[in-house]
């Protein structure tokens, strides 16, 4: 390039800089750097850097192995057939098992299983072979929120019932060693659960540190919450602002689909004004 042949002489035709277009051993990769710590998730760029110095494999730490259980008579597979009276289709397991994944688990449902003690009891100890197991509904106070106390007899209770809103009935417990964490019903509240329960869960058994995506805005109008609990609000971003959807209505699905994230507002507030500025932590 830029050079011509005259008779048996080359004849540059532009200027030439001492090391122009020459690549100098070690400026992408100095022999000893360290390429990646431990913990760092390995991104498309990533590999292909580690292709380019000649590494072929790697060691990493395996997926986590997620076992999602949904309970409750009423449910029915989704299109499965048309809805009788009092019958809904069964959507949480949808949601959990696509967080799962994206948070980096390898995740799998198992049937619906009604609210029978016994079958509840045979899923869990078909599962315990799982990094954790989720298990959706009957973690309540009802006659046929049966969850907890299987729990407490097949491990260990640690928790039941969390100053959250939405997702109060909440369950937390050990089985053969493993994780087990109980969802309520209200896919709403589930959700706000899966971020705040298990989102943690995963990255702590598959050693990641990515943090969820969040934004600085201010709240368009007051938001009110109740005292001693943690409140989590939906919103929606309207450029630096954020307008709250809905405070309450744990089953009301819709108001996830229109908002861009949530706001966490403290148990020690009794609610946020308009205008103040808070983060708003960006659904995934």
């Amino acid at each position: 390039e830029d050079c011509k042949l005259r008779g048996g002489m080359l004849e540059i035709t532009a200027q030439l800089h001492p090391f122009k277009n020459v690549s100098r051993i070690g400026e992408d990769v100095a022999a000893g750097e360290k390429v990646f710590s431990q913990g760092h998730t390995l991104r498309p760029p990533d590999l292909s850097l580690l292709s380019a110095l000649g590494i072929k494999n790697v060691e990493v730490y395996d997926r986590p192995n997620v076992a999602i259980i949904p309970t409750g008579g009423e449910l029915l597979d989704i299109g499965s057939r048309p809805l009788g009276p009092g019958e809904a289709y069964e959507i949480n397991s949808l949601m959990a098992r696509l967080y799962a994944q994206k948070w980096g688990a390898s995740a799998h449902k198992t049937e619906i299983v009604p609210d029978d003690q016994r079958l509840i009891r045979e899923t869990v100890a078909a599962n315990e072979q799982a990094d954790l197991i989720i298990i959706i509904g009957g973690t309540s106070v009802g006659e046929k929120d049966y969850v907890p106390r299987i729990l407490s007899e097949m491990g260990e209770l640690l928790v039941h019932g969390v100053r959250l809103q939405p997702g109060k009935p909440t369950a937390i417990g050990v089985v053969a060693g493993k994780p087990v964490v109980c969802l309520p019903g209200y896919p709403v509240a589930m959700l706000f659960d899966l971020y705040l329960f298990v989102r943690p869960a995963l990255q702590r058994i598959g050693r990641r540190s990515d943090l969820q995506p969040k934004v600085r805005a201010a709240l368009t109008r007051k938001i009110p919450s109740r005292p001693g609990y943690l409140s989590l609000v939906r919103v929606a971003l309207q450029g630096e602002q954020a307008e709250p959807i809905m405070i309450s209505g744990a089953g009301i699905l819709s108001s996830v689909a229109r908002a861009d994230g949530f706001v966490v507002v403290s148990e020690a507030k009794e609610g946020l004004e308009a205008g103040e500025m808070v983060d708003v932590l960006i659904f995934e």
